[in-house]
């Protein structure tokens, strides 16, 4: 199977039907099962099932270990490729962060683990919007395109307790039901998100391209590129895109506003969609 985002893969070779499984459900639309991609792959990975665990043989005549169990190898497994995908696209800024699209136009959303970002992809896609993204936000810096890589989501379930709210995770997961865009989408916002669960009211407010830059700093993936770079890139979608706050309890409260938002009857101190620098692309 390959791992593919854009027009890069990497090829996995898994014989074991657990780890098979294993990582189709958590690769999503990622994964690819065709065996004619044309192009070369960035990667190439045979797995192998041993007494103690998998294990990858990387073609050096050592083996990797992976773990134990299917899942944790799975998991290492679809680690390791995404790294060399994202390594491989030093041209684009990576944000931990969920995307969803509507009528061309995407919104990021950005927060720490916990937030509710997967939650906020399972509220939206229930209003038709389409999935990007989960984990790993991909944006030209110079077209605002934000680009599908469609891992596929899950979102954490509530428990009662405020054992649940201090240790997002100690709290079970479920897969999200989406549809995946299939095109990039133009970036019409960035909200920085976080929940509050003694919220009384919905709170959204308008970040200045400062206050922008520092938080997308924070949820910044981009490892690989020198920092005045990263920096420049991050200065460039927080001066073309608006970037706002919001703090919520509800999340159907949160996704309303930012349907709202996207929608022709928005409300007066909403965004302008932006639109690509000239000559971007």
């Amino acid at each position: 199977m390959n791992v593919r985002f854009d027009r890069d893969r990497v090829v996995l070779r898994v014989a074991d039907e657990g780890l098979a499984a294993a990582l189709r459900g958590i690769g999503g639309a990622l994964l690819d099962a065709r065996e004619d991609m044309a192009g070369p792959p960035l990667a190439t990975w045979s797995v192998a099932r041993l007494p103690e665990g998998y294990a990858l043989d990387p073609g050096s005549g050592a083996s990797k270990p992976l773990g134990h169990s299917a899942a944790e190898a799975a998991d290492a497994l679809l680690t390791m490729a995404v790294r060399t995908l994202m390594a491989r696209r030093d041209d684009l800024l990576w944000l931990h962060a969920a995307v969803m699209s509507h009528d061309g136009l995407a919104v990021m959303l950005c927060g720490k683990r916990g937030a509710g970002k997967s939650t906020l992809v399972h509220a939206l896609s229930r209003h038709g919007w389409e999935y990007l993204s989960d984990e790993f936000g991909a944006i030209d810096p110079q077209s605002l395109q934000a680009l599908p890589f469609p891992i596929a989501p899950f979102r954490r379930l509530p428990t009662a307790g405020p054992a649940s709210e201090a240790d997002p995770e100690m709290l079970g997961k479920e897969a999200v039901d989406v549809t995946v865009a299939n095109t990039p989408a133009l970036l019409a916002a960035i909200y920085l998100i976080t929940y509050e669960s003694r919220a009384s009211r919905l709170e959204v407010g308008r970040c200045s391209p400062a206050e922008g830059v520092l938080a997308l700093l924070s949820n910044s993936l981009n490892d690989g590129q020198p920092r005045d770079v990263e920096v420049a890139r991050l200065c460039e979608v927080a001066a073309r895109c608006e970037v706002r706050r919001a703090s919520y309890r509800d999340a159907e409260s949160l996704a309303d506003r930012i349907r709202k938002d996207l929608s022709p009857g928005r409300p007066d101190d909403a965004f302008v969609p932006v639109a690509p620098a000239p000559g971007a692309g």
